[in-house]
């Protein structure tokens, strides 16, 4: 029996150099193209057609009353929270010490900074080496830190303030390119050094943010900084809790027969 001719049509070559995320794309198909019983299974994961029943309202009612308990939310916050959602803006927050003599400000991040802040892990995770999930979680802690801050004002015994103000990374480093010098060894030993262009990604003014806003500054006010981010956290997360109840629950909880 005579061998097939070779047809380079019907030959596809392994594709050694696909990402991950390259080869997840691939592999997704559309709803449309899934089976009868995997496109039931899917309606069912995302709950079409069910209403949520009362211990899962219930559930969330109580949530909610335990996250205010701990959390001393005012009128005020809760105009400017609500402010800050119709206007689609950050939403502000100011923390007092000592009588004023120092302040620090946060707000809430944009859906783009956040991924920004995955990308800027993720590279990372890439360059440095796969490190422990808790360490990982930290540099989201202390990147998000870093975006929220807002402003720091301390006064000091003559009254006259320093004021650091903070924009987004996104729009404060808005370098298209930053120069980096590379080392290399030639064959002969010898050393060699040349500038090279970078170009900059948002995952880098992640990075270049925490730098300039961390490196050098103290560590006690430094953990005043997380401290009071994890307070802002709180705050945030009762308010949207807060107005969830308010505008789902208890009507869910009515009208449920």
């Amino acid at each position: 029996m005579p061998d097939k001719e070779f047809n380079p049509e019907e030959f596809e070559a392994a594709e050694t150099n696909k990402t991950v995320a390259e080869s997840f794309a691939a592999s997704v198909k559309p709803v449309d193209e899934l089976s009868p019983e995997d496109q039931e299974r899917y309606r069912q994961m995302l709950g079409e057609g069910n209403t949520p029943s009362k211990e899962s309202l219930a559930m969330v009612e109580d949530l909610v009353t335990m996250v205010a308990k701990s959390v001393n939310l005012t009128d005020k916050m809760r105009e400017q929270f609500v402010r800050s959602l119709t206007a689609n803006q950050p939403y502000t927050h100011t923390f007092r010490y000592k009588d004023d003599r120092l302040s620090i400000s946060f707000k809430t991040l944009s859906v783009k900074e956040h991924d920004a802040i995955s990308e800027a892990i993720a590279e990372y995770s890439k360059t440095e080496g796969f490190e422990t999930m808790g360490h990982l979680k930290f540099l989201n802690y202390k990147y998000t830190v870093s975006c929220s801050l807002a402003g720091v004002t301390v006064k000091n015994d003559d009254d006259a303030d320093t004021i650091y103000q903070y924009k987004s990374p996104l729009e404060e480093y808005d370098m298209d390119f930053i120069e980096k010098e590379e080392h290399t060894v030639k064959l002969n030993g010898s050393n060699q050094t040349k500038t090279v262009k970078h170009r900059v990604k948002d995952r880098d003014r992640i990075v270049m943010a925490y730098s300039e806003r961390f490196n050098d500054m103290d560590s006690t006010l430094y953990n005043l900084i997380l401290n009071a981010h994890s307070e802002f956290d709180k705050q945030v997360n009762a308010l949207a809790l807060e107005m969830y109840s308010e505008n789902f629950t208890q009507e869910e909880l009515v009208s449920s027969p």
